[in-house]
Protein backbone atom coordinates (compact mmCIF):
# COMPACT_ATOMS: atom_id res chain seq x y z
CA UNK A 1 0.00 0.00 0.00
CA UNK A 2 1.36 3.41 -0.95
CA UNK A 3 2.11 5.85 1.82
CA UNK A 4 -0.39 8.74 2.04
CA UNK A 5 0.88 12.03 0.68
CA UNK A 6 2.09 14.33 3.43
CA UNK A 7 0.81 17.89 3.46
CA UNK A 8 3.95 19.21 5.07
CA UNK A 9 7.68 19.06 4.50
CA UNK A 10 10.48 17.15 6.22
CA UNK A 11 12.78 20.17 5.87
CA UNK A 12 12.46 23.91 5.31
CA UNK A 13 14.51 26.75 3.95
CA UNK A 14 15.91 29.30 6.38
CA UNK A 15 17.19 32.81 5.70
CA UNK A 16 20.74 33.62 6.80
CA UNK A 17 19.82 37.18 7.78
CA UNK A 18 17.01 36.24 10.18
CA UNK A 19 18.78 37.57 13.26
CA UNK A 20 19.40 40.90 11.54
CA UNK A 21 15.72 41.52 10.73
CA UNK A 22 14.54 44.50 12.84
CA UNK A 23 11.37 42.68 13.92
CA UNK A 24 13.38 39.66 15.10
CA UNK A 25 15.82 41.95 16.86
CA UNK A 26 12.86 43.52 18.63
CA UNK A 27 11.43 40.10 19.51
CA UNK A 28 14.68 38.96 21.09
CA UNK A 29 15.13 42.29 22.86
CA UNK A 30 11.63 42.02 24.34
CA UNK A 31 11.44 38.29 25.13
CA UNK A 32 14.96 36.94 24.77
CA UNK A 33 15.81 33.61 23.19
CA UNK A 34 12.52 32.21 24.51
CA UNK A 35 10.64 34.54 22.17
CA UNK A 36 12.67 33.46 19.16
CA UNK A 37 12.32 29.79 20.13
CA UNK A 38 8.52 29.96 20.18
CA UNK A 39 8.38 31.85 16.87
CA UNK A 40 10.66 29.26 15.25
CA UNK A 41 8.69 26.41 16.88
CA UNK A 42 5.43 27.65 15.33
CA UNK A 43 7.03 28.04 11.90
CA UNK A 44 8.50 24.53 12.00
CA UNK A 45 5.17 23.07 13.13
CA UNK A 46 3.42 24.85 10.24
CA UNK A 47 5.86 23.59 7.60
CA UNK A 48 5.85 20.07 9.08
CA UNK A 49 2.11 19.56 9.56
CA UNK A 50 0.12 21.45 6.95
CA UNK A 51 2.79 23.30 5.02
CA UNK A 52 1.64 26.86 5.68
CA UNK A 53 -0.34 26.95 8.94
CA UNK A 54 -0.65 25.31 12.33
CA UNK A 55 -3.82 24.76 14.34
CA UNK A 56 -3.54 26.21 17.82
CA UNK A 57 -5.59 25.75 20.98
CA UNK A 58 -5.07 25.26 24.70
CA UNK A 59 -3.79 21.70 24.22
CA UNK A 60 -1.25 22.92 21.69
CA UNK A 61 -0.15 25.67 24.07
CA UNK A 62 0.51 23.09 26.76
CA UNK A 63 2.43 20.91 24.30
CA UNK A 64 4.60 23.86 23.26
CA UNK A 65 5.18 24.67 26.93
CA UNK A 66 6.42 21.10 27.48
CA UNK A 67 8.67 21.10 24.41
CA UNK A 68 10.20 24.52 25.09
CA UNK A 69 10.17 24.34 28.90
CA UNK A 70 8.12 27.52 29.15
CA UNK A 71 5.05 28.40 31.18
CA UNK A 72 1.73 28.72 29.35
CA UNK A 73 1.56 32.31 30.62
CA UNK A 74 4.90 33.12 29.02
CA UNK A 75 3.76 31.56 25.75
CA UNK A 76 0.65 33.74 25.85
CA UNK A 77 2.76 36.88 26.30
CA UNK A 78 5.05 35.96 23.41
CA UNK A 79 2.12 35.08 21.15
CA UNK A 80 0.56 38.47 21.84
CA UNK A 81 3.82 40.15 20.85
CA UNK A 82 4.13 38.07 17.66
CA UNK A 83 0.60 39.01 16.64
CA UNK A 84 1.00 42.66 17.54
CA UNK A 85 4.20 42.94 15.50
CA UNK A 86 2.62 41.04 12.55
CA UNK A 87 5.14 38.20 12.80
CA UNK A 88 2.06 35.95 12.98
CA UNK A 89 -1.62 36.32 12.27
CA UNK A 90 -4.45 34.39 13.89
CA UNK A 91 -7.41 33.28 11.78
CA UNK A 92 -10.83 32.20 13.00
CA UNK A 93 -12.03 29.50 10.60
CA UNK A 94 -15.70 30.30 10.07
CA UNK A 95 -16.34 27.22 7.96
CA UNK A 96 -14.21 24.88 10.05
CA UNK A 97 -16.06 21.84 11.38
CA UNK A 98 -13.30 20.81 13.81
CA UNK A 99 -13.52 21.14 17.58
CA UNK A 100 -14.21 24.56 19.04
CA UNK A 101 -11.46 26.79 20.36
CA UNK A 102 -9.07 25.99 17.51
CA UNK A 103 -7.40 28.93 15.77
CA UNK A 104 -5.06 28.94 12.81
CA UNK A 105 -1.65 30.57 13.08
CA UNK A 106 0.15 31.56 9.89
CA UNK A 107 1.92 34.57 8.42
CA UNK A 108 2.79 36.27 5.16
CA UNK A 109 6.37 35.01 5.44
CA UNK A 110 5.35 31.42 6.24
CA UNK A 111 3.07 31.27 3.22
CA UNK A 112 5.62 32.79 0.84
CA UNK A 113 8.27 30.30 1.93
CA UNK A 114 5.76 27.44 1.77
CA UNK A 115 4.84 28.07 -1.85
CA UNK A 116 8.51 28.49 -2.74
CA UNK A 117 9.25 25.06 -1.25
CA UNK A 118 6.22 23.60 -3.03
CA UNK A 119 7.53 24.93 -6.33
CA UNK A 120 11.02 23.53 -5.69
CA UNK A 121 9.51 20.11 -4.88
CA UNK A 122 7.20 20.32 -7.92
CA UNK A 123 4.14 19.91 -5.76
CA UNK A 124 0.71 21.40 -6.40
CA UNK A 125 -1.43 22.40 -3.43
CA UNK A 126 -5.10 23.26 -3.07
CA UNK A 127 -5.43 25.79 -0.26
CA UNK A 128 -8.45 27.24 1.49
CA UNK A 129 -9.11 30.90 0.68
CA UNK A 130 -10.25 31.34 4.26
CA UNK A 131 -6.69 30.91 5.55
CA UNK A 132 -4.67 31.95 2.50
CA UNK A 133 -3.55 35.54 3.03
CA UNK A 134 -1.28 36.12 0.03
CA UNK A 135 -2.69 38.25 -2.75
CA UNK A 136 -3.43 36.88 -6.20
CA UNK A 137 -0.31 38.61 -7.53
CA UNK A 138 1.88 37.00 -4.84
CA UNK A 139 0.46 33.47 -5.29
CA UNK A 140 2.46 31.12 -7.51
CA UNK A 141 0.99 28.77 -10.11
CA UNK A 142 1.62 25.74 -7.89
CA UNK A 143 -1.01 27.02 -5.45
CA UNK A 144 -4.70 26.57 -6.30
CA UNK A 145 -6.88 28.68 -4.02
CA UNK A 146 -10.34 27.25 -3.33
CA UNK A 147 -13.32 28.69 -1.51
CA UNK A 148 -15.63 26.65 0.72
CA UNK A 149 -19.41 27.13 0.57
CA UNK A 150 -20.65 29.68 3.04
CA UNK A 151 -17.34 31.55 3.16
CA UNK A 152 -17.82 35.32 3.21
CA UNK A 153 -14.66 36.05 1.26
CA UNK A 154 -12.93 38.04 4.00
CA UNK A 155 -10.00 36.73 6.01
CA UNK A 156 -10.72 37.21 9.69
CA UNK A 157 -7.06 37.27 10.59
CA UNK A 158 -5.52 39.07 13.52
CA UNK A 159 -2.94 41.54 12.25
CA UNK A 160 -1.92 42.53 15.73
CA UNK A 161 -4.78 44.75 16.85
CA UNK A 162 -6.18 42.22 19.32
CA UNK A 163 -4.59 40.09 22.01
CA UNK A 164 -4.27 36.39 21.20
CA UNK A 165 -6.48 35.38 24.10
CA UNK A 166 -10.03 36.72 24.12
CA UNK A 167 -9.97 36.89 27.91
CA UNK A 168 -7.77 39.01 30.15
CA UNK A 169 -4.43 39.87 28.63
CA UNK A 170 -1.79 38.03 30.70
CA UNK A 171 0.68 40.81 30.03
CA UNK A 172 -1.62 43.40 31.59
CA UNK A 173 -2.13 41.06 34.53
CA UNK A 174 1.62 40.71 35.00
CA UNK A 175 2.21 44.46 34.93
CA UNK A 176 -0.76 45.34 37.12
CA UNK A 177 1.24 45.19 40.33
CA UNK A 178 4.18 47.09 38.82
CA UNK A 179 2.65 49.98 36.90
CA UNK A 180 -0.20 52.43 37.12
CA UNK A 181 -3.24 51.80 35.00
CA UNK A 182 -2.42 54.60 32.58
CA UNK A 183 1.08 53.18 31.96
CA UNK A 184 0.21 49.57 31.16
CA UNK A 185 0.65 48.25 27.67
CA UNK A 186 -2.76 48.48 25.95
CA UNK A 187 -4.37 45.40 24.49
CA UNK A 188 -4.43 47.05 21.08
CA UNK A 189 -1.56 48.65 19.23
CA UNK A 190 -1.61 52.35 20.01
CA UNK A 191 -0.21 53.12 16.57
CA UNK A 192 -3.33 51.55 15.04
CA UNK A 193 -5.50 54.27 16.51
CA UNK A 194 -3.79 57.24 18.17
CA UNK A 195 -0.85 57.51 15.81
CA UNK A 196 -2.99 57.05 12.74
CA UNK A 197 -5.26 59.82 13.95
CA UNK A 198 -2.18 62.03 14.22
CA UNK A 199 -1.60 61.60 10.49
CA UNK A 200 1.66 59.68 10.89
CA UNK A 201 3.11 57.55 8.13
CA UNK A 202 3.39 53.78 8.44
CA UNK A 203 7.14 54.11 9.03
CA UNK A 204 6.64 56.67 11.81
CA UNK A 205 3.96 54.53 13.47
CA UNK A 206 6.25 51.48 13.36
CA UNK A 207 9.08 53.45 14.97
CA UNK A 208 6.84 54.68 17.80
CA UNK A 209 5.42 51.18 18.33
CA UNK A 210 8.95 49.77 18.58
CA UNK A 211 9.87 52.50 21.09
CA UNK A 212 6.88 51.61 23.25
CA UNK A 213 8.01 47.98 23.22
CA UNK A 214 11.50 49.11 24.23
CA UNK A 215 9.99 51.03 27.17
CA UNK A 216 7.89 48.05 28.30
CA UNK A 217 4.64 49.49 26.99
CA UNK A 218 5.02 52.99 28.47
CA UNK A 219 2.80 55.48 26.66
CA UNK A 220 4.51 58.30 24.76
CA UNK A 221 3.21 61.85 25.08
CA UNK A 222 3.14 64.19 22.04
CA UNK A 223 6.44 65.82 22.99
CA UNK A 224 8.20 62.45 23.26
CA UNK A 225 6.76 61.25 19.96
CA UNK A 226 7.94 64.33 18.14
CA UNK A 227 11.37 64.17 19.78
CA UNK A 228 11.86 60.55 18.66
CA UNK A 229 10.62 61.16 15.13
CA UNK A 230 12.83 64.25 14.79
CA UNK A 231 15.82 62.18 15.90
CA UNK A 232 14.97 59.51 13.30
CA UNK A 233 14.36 61.99 10.48
CA UNK A 234 16.02 60.84 7.29
CA UNK A 235 17.04 57.44 8.71
CA UNK A 236 15.92 54.18 7.06
CA UNK A 237 13.59 52.14 9.26
CA UNK A 238 16.14 49.31 9.62
CA UNK A 239 18.79 51.70 10.91
CA UNK A 240 16.33 53.28 13.33
CA UNK A 241 15.26 49.86 14.62
CA UNK A 242 18.88 48.89 15.15
CA UNK A 243 19.45 52.07 17.14
CA UNK A 244 16.44 51.27 19.35
CA UNK A 245 17.83 47.77 19.93
CA UNK A 246 21.17 49.30 20.94
CA UNK A 247 19.36 51.54 23.42
CA UNK A 248 17.56 48.50 24.83
CA UNK A 249 20.93 46.78 25.30
CA UNK A 250 21.90 49.67 27.56
CA UNK A 251 18.67 49.49 29.54
CA UNK A 252 16.69 52.32 27.98
CA UNK A 253 14.02 53.58 30.38
CA UNK A 254 12.96 56.94 28.93
CA UNK A 255 11.98 58.37 25.57
CA UNK A 256 14.70 61.00 25.97
CA UNK A 257 17.32 58.26 26.15
CA UNK A 258 15.92 56.53 23.07
CA UNK A 259 15.96 59.78 21.11
CA UNK A 260 19.59 60.45 22.10
CA UNK A 261 20.69 56.99 21.00
CA UNK A 262 18.80 57.28 17.69
CA UNK A 263 20.34 60.71 17.07
CA UNK A 264 23.83 59.42 17.86
CA UNK A 265 23.43 56.49 15.46
CA UNK A 266 22.07 58.84 12.79
CA UNK A 267 24.98 61.26 13.06
CA UNK A 268 27.70 58.64 13.62
CA UNK A 269 26.49 55.39 12.01
CA UNK A 270 30.02 54.04 11.57
CA UNK A 271 30.40 53.15 15.24
CA UNK A 272 28.36 51.32 17.84
CA UNK A 273 28.11 53.83 20.66
CA UNK A 274 28.77 53.10 24.30
CA UNK A 275 26.63 54.33 27.14
CA UNK A 276 28.98 57.23 27.83
CA UNK A 277 29.06 58.30 24.16
CA UNK A 278 25.50 59.61 23.98
CA UNK A 279 25.57 63.29 23.17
Amino acid sequence: MARPKSEGFSYCQQDTDTFFDPKIMGLIASHGCEGYALWDYIKMAAYREHGFFVEWDEDRTELAAYHLRLSTEKIGLILNYLLRRSLLCCIERKTCTSRSGVKVLTSHGIQKRFQSMAKDCRRTYRVDREIWILSEEETLDCIQVTQKPGFSGKNAFNSGKNAFNSGENPQSKEKKSKEKNNSRRPRVRADSDTDRDDGLSERESEILAFCRDALQGKALDPREKRMILDAAAGMPYDQTAEAICIAMDYGAETADYLAKVIRTQRDKPERRMKGADIT
